[in-house]
């Protein structure tokens, strides 16, 4: 399964929507996750990532994170983890280091 991050910023957030599923056709263009943050003037304060329980799993979230953290460094932005997945997902991907504001 593979998704499609989109950056919504009047929403505060990154969404994940289902862009190809050999399993399941029906499932493409479906929503299926969100990043949620707080605009700060030097930084983008995360405080939230969530998949829907029926797509948990399925590896998703890294996806998730790693489109929006393509996004952000493409926009030369910084974020500030404080939802602790995008905290381990970063820890776990040190490549990623330079969108982390300090």
């Amino acid at each position: 399964m593979k998704i499609k991050v989109e950056e919504f910023p009047d929403e505060q957030m990154f969404t994940a929507v289902i862009e190809e599923n050999q399993d399941s056709p029906e499932t493409v263009g479906l929503p299926v996750g969100e990043m949620m943050y707080i605009p700060r003037d030097a930084y983008l304060d995360v405080y939230h990532t969530g998949i829907k329980p029926e797509f948990e799993g399925l590896g998703l979230a890294s996806q998730l994170a790693k489109g929006a953290m393509d996004i952000v460094r493409k926009n030369g932005r910084k974020v500030y983890p404080r939802c602790p997945y995008l905290q381990h997902w970063l820890d776990k991907h040190p490549d990623y280091s330079d969108v982390v504001y300090e």
